[in-house]
């Protein structure tokens, strides 16, 4: 049985989300309690709520069957990388995301099929991507964890990081 597998059975959460920058848990808070969503936050060393460590957070992870990634709007708007953590974590479990429009990861999620991304601050456009996830059929869910794993796979940090290196030193 695959992660995969085990994960689907028998989730304790619909949604888990982790950090503290830019995060807008009104927002998650407000819809998921609207729809008697299954969810919970982790400050992650912010003490924004529940703080717990890594190792801790990723057994949370484990019990998910989505990562929520959910920005406030930044002033200026495409000035700052957010919830890039929060992101390869995800991918690295093979959990599909929920996030805003506007972290500047760089990464067709919707395309790429990791999960929704839905218009920072819109209220509406949460809840509507959020649904979409949850009613997704087994099939639907599975395909997108093993979205999640390949993306991972081919997109390791180490050949990130070499990329990034071989850049810089032809500038």
């Amino acid at each position: 049985s695959t992660g995969v597998d085990k994960l689907r059975q028998t989730p304790e959460f619909d949604f888990v989300s982790a950090g503290k920058t830019h995060r807008d848990y009104e927002l998650m808070k407000s819809v998921m309690d609207a729809q008697n969503i299954r969810y919970k936050i982790f400050g992650a060393k912010s003490s924004t709520e529940n703080e717990i460590t890594y190792s801790e957070l990723m057994r949370f992870y484990e019990k998910s069957k989505f990562i929520c990634i959910p920005m406030k709007v930044v002033k200026p708007v495409n000035s700052v990388l957010i919830g890039l953590t929060s992101f390869v974590d995800a991918i690295a479990c093979g959990i599909p995301v929920l996030m805003s429009d506007n972290s500047l990861i760089g990464v067709d999620v919707e395309g790429l099929g990791l999960g929704k991304i839905y218009k920072t601050g819109n209220t509406a456009d949460f809840e509507k991507q959020m649904l979409s996830l949850m009613e997704l059929t087994d099939e639907e869910y599975t395909a997108m964890c093993e979205n999640c794993l390949d993306f991972s796979r081919k997109n390791s940090f180490e050949k990130f990081s070499k990329r990034v290196n071989e850049l810089i030193n032809e500038s």
